[in-house]
């Protein structure tokens, strides 16, 4: 990754920069919209970072300005926790709603995780798979591998889960990805 001053110059942007305690807050602005894409690729490049970096989505005018403001500062309370290069909001908004409200917290950990846990191995299996499933775009064949198990096993497990939570995995996919990312978060802090 470039600096703020290089990224600045590669995107032909104008930069304002805040300190805001510990963190500089960056905003980038020019007459043409920044493709999400474009930003995405420009800092895939690789490099060093001067910490973690957040982003909301591009905005104009100053409603955008605000909102991607806004949704950057969402993105940060999610990147504190996940301890990643480049955290976006697109990524994790409903992830950042979660942690913010204990009630949808609770809940999702209620609907999807209680049950889940509630087998000999404290349904360890069947999150790790669950995991690997989601991530492998609800196919089992390519989950197999992350899982650690065949695909069929992956079926079979998909299919437990399934019945204990009540509904089909495709039916619940984000609030089970949030939920499965939310116990991730805890466990992590724990260490």
């Amino acid at each position: 990754m470039r600096s703020l001053q290089d990224l600045k110059t590669v995107l032909g942007c104008e930069l304002l920069m805040v300190s805001h305690g510990d963190s500089v807050w960056a905003w980038l602005g020019r007459s043409s919209p920044i493709k999400t894409a474009d930003l995405r690729r420009i800092l895939s490049r690789g490099g060093n970072t001067e910490g973690p970096l957040a982003f909301g989505e591009p905005g104009v005018g100053v409603e955008g300005w605000r909102l991607t403001h806004h949704q950057a500062r969402e993105a940060w309370g999610v990147a504190i926790h996940l301890r990643e290069r480049f955290t976006w909001y697109a990524d994790v908004l409903l992830l950042a709603a979660a942690l913010r409200n204990n009630t949808l917290e609770r809940s999702l950990t209620r609907k999807y995780l209680e049950p889940l846990r509630s087998q000999k191995d404290g349904g360890l299996a069947l999150r790790k798979t669950l995991r690997a499933y989601i991530d492998a775009g609800c196919s089992a064949t390519s989950a197999e591998s992350t899982a650690g198990v065949g695909r069929h096993t992956v079926a079979d497990r998909v299919q437990k889960a399934e019945q204990l939570i009540g509904q089909s995995v495709r039916a619940c996919l984000s609030e089970l990805d949030v939920a499965l990312c939310l116990e991730a978060l805890d466990e992590y802090r724990a260490r």
